[in-house]
């Protein structure tokens, strides 16, 4: 079964702009497909695809803008 370890990284090209960092390590010990990262901040929602299967203990990152 795929198990994720995950993390993140907030920054900030211009004083407009939020970007969050969402990285991804397949924990688990059978391939994951891929998935549709979302998030929600002040009410508004972002959803963004990792494209790619993931192996265990491969990791990958997406970017919530």
């Amino acid at each position: 079964m795929a198990r994720f370890e995950v993390t993140g990284q907030t920054s900030s090209p211009d004083p407009a702009t939020l970007e969050v960092s969402v990285f991804l390590k397949n924990a688990g010990d059978a391939a994951a497909p891929p998935l549709d990262v979302e998030g929600e901040l002040l009410e508004e929602r972002r959803r963004v695809r990792l494209d790619r299967e993931l192996v265990p203990g491969e990791s990958g990152e997406v970017v919530l803008r």
